[in-house]
């Protein structure tokens, strides 16, 4: 499976975006943050169908689009069941970071459950992995030898928790498990550049994890 990925950066906190999609034309979407025209113009320039959305946690900065492309789309949303409360209190939780505008609450679908099993869609298979600590909630999505891991962490750097939901334990447990997969898998986080893990090794997952 050759996997394309199109990243779309969003918003006052340049959130990354991004729409996947394989040998097929159905797509998904992780992550769409902001500025739901341009996502929408990106998802018409590669010529795809959506399918679906994929939240790798409930954070306003990574949710601002979703309602608007789950209607334009007609597609269910995913968030693990853990932020589903999280989503409900977005706009509260924008106003601390002095949001400009508010955010419109989407519908969400709880992930399949049992978590890690593949999901097959859109011609891809995607595993979810609960990595809890950036947010109780918080997923990481692995498709193919491509890791979207949102906040939990990013080029040099653990994600952040002193954030609504967030646990310095947990976070710390996760990246231990992270640290297992393949070195050579490349990493999309949720905000900055791409990495991998064999990278993060010597970064954000070591530090985090041996803490």
């Amino acid at each position: 499976m050759e996997l394309t990925v199109h990243e779309v950066v969003t918003g006052r906190w340049l959130e990354n975006c991004y729409i996947v999609h394989a040998d097929s034309s159905d797509a998904v979407i992780i992550d769409p943050g902001a500025d739901p025209e341009r996502i929408e113009e990106s998802v018409e320039a590669a010529q795809v169908d959506v399918k679906a959305i994929f939240l790798t946690h409930g954070h306003f900065d990574h949710i601002g689009a979703a309602a608007y492309l789950r209607r334009r789309y007609d597609a269910p949303c995913y968030l693990h069941h853990a932020d589903h409360k999280l989503v409900r209190s977005v706009n509260l939780y924008g106003s601390l970071f002095q949001a400009n505008e508010s955010v419109e609450v989407p519908h969400v679908d709880a992930l399949p459950e049992p978590m890690g099993e593949p999901i097959t869609m859109a011609g891809l298979s995607i595993e979810a992995i609960a990595t809890p600590g950036h947010t109780r909630g918080g997923v990481c999505f692995r498709i193919g030898d491509v890791l979207f891991s949102g906040d939990t962490f990013h080029r040099g750097r653990a994600g952040r928790v002193d954030l609504p939901g967030g646990n310095a334990d947990q976070l710390a447990a996760s990246l231990q498990h992270l640290s297992t997969l393949a070195p050579e898998i490349r990493v999309r986080p949720g905000h900055g550049d791409e990495t991998s893990i064999g990278a993060e090794l010597n970064g954000a997952l070591a530090a985090r994890a041996t803490a």
